[in-house]
């Protein structure tokens, strides 16, 4: 019997701007940088990985161990669509660790259902903050309740603001 490989997750500075949000516009990714270093700022990110679908993204994202242990996993084998384009985000000092994603596409009542399983909120903005296409995709911040709201009060309670 083949065992399964289990994906370890590969974390890295969030200095530099990581090329896979660069999408296909090279006209706009001054910008695009500018919003990435921006929003790494203002929620304090300093690691940055791909997505990797984990045995419990839930436990991953409230900050608990054990999150690649065990037989099942809590997500489906085929990427969600409000998972496309994804990276874990880590805060290591509020030892916070969240998605977001960058869609094309997506059925929010449907992510909403999917999240509310898996015991998860979602921050949605629909305008101008996406760093991998913006004005195309949204950006999607995932994490737990707890996690997002000491991100939020440690951004000062402030709407991510872009100049």
């Amino acid at each position: 019997m083949k065992k399964e490989q289990v994906m370890t997750i590969q974390w890295f500075n969030t200095e530099q701007y990581p090329t896979v949000f660069l999408g296909n516009s090279e006209a706009s990714k001054e910008y695009k940088e500018q919003l990435y270093k921006q929003f790494v700022s203002q929620f304090g990110f300093d690691k940055v990985a791909a997505y990797e679908r984990v045995k419990n993204l839930t436990y991953l994202l409230e900050g608990k161990q054990g999150y690649n242990s065990g037989k099942e996993y809590d997500t489906p084998p085929a990427l969600p669509c409000f998972l496309d384009h994804a990276m874990y985000f880590r805060n290591t000092k509020l030892d916070t660790t969240i998605v977001v994603s960058h869609p094309y596409q997506f059925d929010l009542e449907l992510m909403s259902e999917f999240l509310n399983q898996l015991n998860l909120e979602s921050i949605v903005w629909f305008n101008d903050k996406s760093f991998y296409m913006t004005k195309s995709t949204p950006t999607i911040m995932i994490g737990a309740q707890e996690k997002l709201e000491n991100l939020n009060m440690n951004a000062n309670n402030r709407i991510w603001q872009c100049s």
